[in-house]
């Protein structure tokens, strides 16, 4: 055993082999080895997953610290992790390699791109380097959705193994993404993460970062949980930036703990006044009309059913709905097209409230899949429609943007329909 030890001095290998031996080992080396060579061998340190169980492990409450009995948070492991690295890397792929443009030239596109609707909030920042991203996690998101829009047309092979990573990334984010998921979406999820993983580590294997791993079981955790975007932290984080902006403006941090409190209290207190929380609907009553059936088109007023009451409804430009604003002009999505690629879509033409109901008139259309990350919008009208909000496939409006004179539109999430 003394030969055993002299040759695990001399050889990091076979050092960090017997340390990373089982506990049971630990007391026949103490018995058996000299006590000045095991004090050497307990001091070794070893990089590698150690043999100590967990103190939170627990058979009483079936617990164990590598089975997934949480979620994953998404804005931290994907959008400040994965997203974060990998767009990074497949920028600066662009920029230093393929020299298709400059970090100028990105940076400028990114400022000069006008955001539409709910994009305006969390609208992309610019890259100070091309090692990672310098936006938070919702800008992060806009930034990955938008990317094809703001440097599309400066992508001089679009089959090129770099801008197919960026559109694998792009599609498990809107599978991941997505408030309500079909099974078998979850089952298309695994597939298509496996296949992004086996192109990460042929591209970019110094990107296979342990968050890049976690990702493996979001289809898992789905099945499991539900929709991850519903469990996801930043609701919670979003608490923090009232402390955060509270200690700024007092600017002194003698028993900080206390004022935080105390300014919590008095705000919770102006709070408690009025209501929490918004109306479920809410739109500006002083801009609303009376629908009149005859100022609509003639193929429009075909279209409308002749079992609902039109005298009780109220057109308006705008509407916020479960503290999301819908406004004419706005995309929803209706269903999957015949040819598996496009989408049916419908653009509001007229907003119709009826008591705690919105209905929107819809100009029905195509949307045809470009293959490059968004949808461009066909100029045939297919029909007219009339649909409440509640029973659409998915809630999210999407606005228009203009890319080199076509009106596209990007999706925010996928969803049920879209098999």
């Amino acid at each position: 055993m003394r030969k055993v030890v002299k040759r695990l001095d001399t050889t990091s290998n076979e050092v960090s082999l017997a340390r990373c031996s089982a506990p049971g080992m630990r007391a026949i080396l103490k018995k058996n080895v000299p006590k000045t060579e095991y004090k050497k061998l307990r001091a070794l340190h070893f990089k590698g997953v150690k043999y100590r169980p967990s103190p939170f492990n627990s058979e009483k409450l079936k617990f164990h610290v590598c089975d997934p009995a949480m979620p994953f948070c998404l804005a931290h492991d994907f959008f400040e992790g994965i997203v974060k690295l990998v767009l990074a890397k497949i920028l600066a792929y662009f920029i230093d390699k393929k020299k298709w443009f400059s970090l100028k030239t990105l940076n400028r596109r990114i400022i000069s791109f006008k955001c539409k609707g709910s994009d305006a909030k969390d609208a992309p920042t610019r890259l100070k380097s091309t090692k990672k991203l310098s936006g938070n996690a919702c800008e992060n998101w806009n930034f990955l959705r938008l990317l094809p829009l703001i440097i599309g047309d400066l992508i001089q092979d679009t089959e090129d193994p770099m801008w197919q990573l960026f559109l694998s990334l792009k599609e498990v984010c809107e599978y991941v993404c997505a408030p309500s998921i079909a099974v078998e979406q979850t089952a298309y999820l695994k597939v298509l993460y496996q296949a992004f993983l086996v192109q990460l580590q042929k591209l970019l294997p110094e990107c296979l970062i342990p968050k890049a791993h976690f990702g493996a079981h979001y289809a898992d955790l789905i099945l499991r949980f539900g929709p991850l975007i519903r469990l996801f932290t930043l609701r919670f984080e979003s608490k923090h930036v009232f402390f955060k902006r509270v200690a700024d403006a007092c600017n002194n941090f003698i028993n900080i703990t206390k004022t935080l409190a105390h300014k919590y209290m008095y705000r919770f207190a102006y709070d408690n006044t009025s209501e929490i929380l918004p109306d479920d609907l809410e739109y500006d009553t002083s801009k609303s009309l009376n629908l009149n059936l005859e100022t609509l088109p003639e193929e429009m007023i075909a279209s409308l059913p002749e079992d609902l009451n039109y005298e009780d409804f109220e057109t308006i430009p705008k509407v916020i709905f479960h503290s999301v604003a819908y406004q004419i002009g706005d995309i929803m999505i209706l269903d999957k097209a015949d040819n598996a690629l496009d989408l049916k879509i419908g653009k509001i033409a007229v907003i119709c409230v009826d008591q705690s109901r919105v209905h929107f008139i819809l100009q029905e259309i195509i949307a045809v899949n470009s293959l490059n990350g968004f949808y461009t919008l066909d100029q045939k009208v297919s029909g007219y429609s009339i649909k409440e909000l509640e029973m659409l496939p998915d809630y999210y409006p999407l606005p228009v943007y203009i890319h080199e004179n076509r009106e596209c539109i990007v999706l925010k999430h996928s969803n049920p329909t879209m098999n």
